[in-house]
């Protein structure tokens, strides 16, 4: 970024590249945090990004965020707030 703010470049981690709206005019990206996989949204034009709060990401099989046609929401593979802790060994599983 230039001194005055011009030339602004949204960098993310590879892998966790961000996935820009359709128009463009926003991007989308997951954050690994302590406890869980956050969703951060920014809009291009000033480059600033936010943490949607509340809101943990299931990043199993891929396909974590798509943009819907309106390109101002995202469908997104969230995990339930209502879910329990994961299990401590196999032997917690039967």
């Amino acid at each position: 970024m230039n001194r005055d703010g011009t030339n602004r470049q949204i960098l993310t981690e590879e892998g966790w590249g961000a996935q820009w709206s359709p128009n463009g005019k926003r991007f989308a990206f997951l954050n690994i945090a302590d406890d869980g996989i956050e969703l951060w949204v920014g809009e291009t034009k000033s480059g600033k990004a936010h943490r949607i709060p509340d809101l943990k990401v299931n990043p199993i099989l891929g396909s974590e965020l798509i943009w819907m046609p309106d390109q101002r929401t995202l469908l997104v593979k969230r995990i339930p707030k209502s879910r329990g802790a994961e299990p401590r060994s196999e032997r917690d599983w039967i």
